[in-house]
C-alpha cells in the first residue's frame, strides 16, 4: 500500500490534462491502478470497464483520445475494441502477459506493455502514443 502511494506521487503529474482514455481492464486491481495512474497524469478516465461488449460501446459511442487495453479479457479478447478504435483513429496501447508472436498479426506492431506494468512506464507510453495531440 506504501509502494501505491509512493509510486501515485510520484508520477503525479498534468502532461495528459483534458484528454479521455478508456480503461478495459478485468483484473479489478490492475485496472484501479492503470486508472489512477492516468488521472494523475491529468486525464479523464473512461471506464474502467472488465467485459469486451461495455469496452466495444464506449469504444464506438465515446469521444476519446487514446485507450489502454487488456487483451484476453474474461471470456475473450479485446480484438474487436482495438479494431473499433483503428477505424476511428484513436490511438491504443495493449496490456498483455502474451509475447508477441502469440498476437494475431495485425496487433503485433501496436504499442503493448507487458504485464506486470510499472504505472510511470505506462504513462510514459501514453505520452510517446500522444505525441503531437498533447501540444498546445
Amino acid at each position: 500500500m506504501i509502494r501505491r502511494a509512493m509510486e501515485s506521487t510520484f508520477i503525479m503529474d498534468d502532461t495528459l490534462s483534458g484528454l479521455r482514455v478508456l480503461v478495459v481492464e478485468d483484473e479489478y486491481f490492475i485496472a484501479m491502478d492503470v486508472a489512477r495512474a492516468i488521472t494523475d497524469a491529468g486525464a479523464q478516465v473512461v471506464g474502467p470497464v472488465p467485459q469486451l461488449d461495455q469496452g466495444l460501446a464506449l469504444a464506438d459511442g465515446e469521444h476519446l483520445d487514446a485507450a489502454v487495453l487488456d487483451v484476453h479479457l474474461e471470456g475473450g479478447f479485446s480484438y474487436a475494441i482495438a479494431e473499433s478504435l483503428t477505424r476511428r483513429s484513436v490511438p491504443y496501447l495493449l496490456l498483455t502477459g502474451y509475447d508477441t508472436w502469440a498476437l494475431p498479426e495485425q496487433f503485433r506492431d501496436v504499442p503493448r506493455l507487458t504485464k506486470p506494468i510499472q504505472l510511470r512506464t505506462l504513462t510514459a507510453h501514453l505520452r510517446a502514443l500522444l505525441g503531437d495531440a498533447l501540444c498546445p
